[in-house]
């Protein structure tokens, strides 16, 4: 019996023995000297394996998170990012007519062709972009590709990631729509127009070189400028409605020369007790930075945030079911960078939260 045993171990560990083992990428892992990366990687002055004579690798992308029509997909860099000349990602699905697939590049997403995002108070590295447009409940697989101006390459693993089925509930809480608007806006140059919108028959337009708040940001060509809506909503959703829950907006940039580098999107809640909250920071959660881009066929880009990716302003805490059902009063649909004397027109329609 013990005989029987030994070799029917010895069996198993042959077999183990014989399987071949996963392939392991060492591009953009940490080096000491050439020895430490296979061939053809070399290890660079910056301590990174990289293809070759490249001084700038990307690894690690994965998708931080999904919706059923928008994936966020991130990634690591190692070298010197001031030798980009630009990402694309490749991305592909083999369900038939998946929408959101194809070669994303600085035309779709701007912040591709970035090493960091200009106009900041601080350099924001962009290890991060946005596609959208995807078909609900399909996979979808991500390769992201860096170019540098030597024209080298360096390419990343293969991403995989689900995007969402659609929520039960076919009602959401709306924003703005045909039957609902804010209460108000700031800046006051804020207006609804008829027509013209992505879902509605009306839109909210915001044009900045009309807009007597603007200030500069460092530069005295651009301005940052949140766009505020005033609103009285009531979100009382269930754990569950809340783990899939996000919001939305169509947003569509138009006539300008440039795109809104630094984005965010923002909800603002009153305090426990159903006070207004004077320190908003404390009672404001927030997702940013993301770019939108400045478009010349005059269609518009839907963005879905979900809500467990909000994060308070003051602390950084995730937005929970509790603070989300106190009462939102607030919403910032978009804050970001604008060319001053760009002709530049912001459109936006179809906010709403679902869930």
């Amino acid at each position: 019996m013990r005989y029987a045993m030994l070799v029917a171990i010895l069996l198993v560990l042959g077999a183990a023995w014989a399987c071949d083992l996963p392939e392991i990428d060492f591009t953009g892992k940490k080096c000491k000297s050439s020895d430490s990366c296979p061939t053809p990687l070399l290890c660079g002055s910056e301590g990174c394996c990289h293809p070759g004579p490249c001084k700038l690798s990307v690894s690690n992308l994965r998708a931080d998170w999904q919706t059923p029509n928008t994936i966020r997909w991130v990634w690591e860099t190692c070298g010197d990012v001031t030798e980009l000349a630009e990402y694309t990602l490749d991305v592909t699905s083999d369900t038939p007519d998946a929408g959101g697939t194809g070669h994303y590049t600085r035309a779709e997403n701007p912040e591709l062709a970035r090493g960091t995002l200009p106009h900041g108070d601080a350099p924001i590295p962009v290890l991060a972009t946005i596609t959208t447009g995807h078909t609900p409940g399909t996979v979808y697989r991500a390769v992201l590709t860096a170019k540098t101006g030597n024209g080298c390459s360096s390419t990343s693993n293969q991403a995989d990631k689900i995007t969402d089925v659609p929520p039960l509930n076919a009602k959401p809480i709306v924003i703005f729509g045909d039957d609902r608007a804010p209460l108000g806006f700031e800046p006051d140059n804020i207006e609804i127009v008829d027509g013209g919108g992505a879902v509605s028959h009306r839109h909210i337009e915001y044009r900045p070189d009309t807009d007597p708040q603007l200030q500069g940001s460092g530069d005295a060509s651009v301005a940052f400028q949140n766009l505020r809506a005033a609103v009285s909503i009531d979100a009382n959703l269930t754990p569950g409605e809340f783990d899939g829950a996000y919001v939305e907006v169509y947003v569509r940039y138009a006539n300008g020369t440039e795109a809104g580098w630094w984005s965010e999107m923002w909800l603002r809640t009153v305090l426990p007790d159903g006070s207004h909250c004077a320190m908003s920071d404390e009672c404001l959660y927030r997702f940013e930075a993301y770019t939108i881009p400045n478009v010349t066929d005059g269609g518009y880009r839907l963005y879905q945030f979900p809500l467990r990716k909000l994060t308070n302003r003051a602390n950084g805490a995730p937005l929970t079911r509790e603070a989300l059902g106190r009462h939102i009063d607030q919403v910032n649909v978009s804050g970001t960078t604008f060319s001053r004397g760009s002709g530049t027109v912001v459109s936006l329609d179809g906010i709403s939260i679902r869930y």
